[in-house]
């Protein structure tokens, strides 16, 4: 099982990605640096973001709703969108199963 601090980086999955496609590898890093600012545009609009083999991204809508700022008045926070990602029933049952060794 992999330890919590390590981390593969941008440029890993490019390198990875451009070794197994044959595609370059700034045209992999460009596409990789790109997928999240329309990501969000979409999630921005409402839509869901379905990456084939991988998951959705959801848009979440957060309703306005009473907190406080750092002097303790209670003041109306604003109402948010928020996005959560679920992954597809491959890639679930893949971390079950490594989950379980």
């Amino acid at each position: 099982m992999a330890k919590l601090h390590q981390k593969t980086t941008t440029k890993d999955l490019a390198i990875e990605l451009a070794q197994s496609t044959g595609i370059k590898l700034a045209d992999v890093r460009h596409i990789l640096s790109c997928l999240p600012f329309h990501i969000l545009k979409h999630i921005l609009n409402g839509k869901t973001v379905t990456i084939t083999d991988l998951g959705r991204f959801r848009p979440l809508a957060r309703k306005p709703r009473l907190g406080s700022d750092l002097r303790g008045n209670r003041i109306m926070w604003k109402p948010t969108t928020r996005m959560q990602f679920v992954p597809c029933y491959s890639v679930r049952k893949k971390l079950q199963v490594a989950s379980n060794k």
